[in-house]
């Protein structure tokens, strides 16, 4: 019997979003729920966005059982896939931005010509002022509040 709806993720992508968990887990006080596909309201804005991964502080508000509210959030991670890479690439990392989430990690499989691995960090004014882009393969720093480094080397 075939599935309904969109396709499941790929293995390289859930190898890569296995790798980042496991690095979140291990770097990131037990205050703070790493939460994948936790719906994120836009501040500000009706869009509701479905990252891969968002950090919150575990005593953040909750005011809706589904989803957090973007100020709340201290990291968004993204996994593009090939139906997807576009949004990731502009339109979230401006309703990120403007939402006011901390740091945005953007993990760019199908970029072209490599693969590779964006920070985006603090916010001003619906913008990202700082960010850092390494390729697969080569270890990037996410800045505070996360502070931590991401090994890239298991990346496909």
């Amino acid at each position: 019997m075939p599935l309904a709806g969109t396709p499941p993720p790929s293995y390289d992508r859930n190898d890569i979003a296995d790798l980042v968990n496991k690095a979140l887990v291990r770097g990131l006080p037990d205050e703070w729920g790493i939460y994948q596909t936790l719906g994120l309201q836009i501040a500000g804005d009706e869009r509701l966005c479905l990252p891969a991964f968002v950090v919150v502080p575990r005593d953040a508000p909750r005011a809706c059982k589904t989803h957090a509210l973007s100020t709340h959030a201290l990291l968004v991670v993204e996994i593009t896939s090939k139906r997807n890479v576009t949004a990731d690439l502009a339109a979230k990392r401006d309703a990120y931005a403007r939402g006011g989430v901390d740091v945005y990690l953007l993990i760019d499989g199908w970029h072209e010509p490599w693969p590779r691995v964006t920070v985006y960090s603090e916010p001003v004014d619906c913008d990202y002022q700082y960010s850092v882009t390494k390729p697969f393969g080569e270890t990037i720093h996410v800045p505070k509040p996360i502070d931590l480094s991401l090994d890239t080397s298991r990346f496909h």
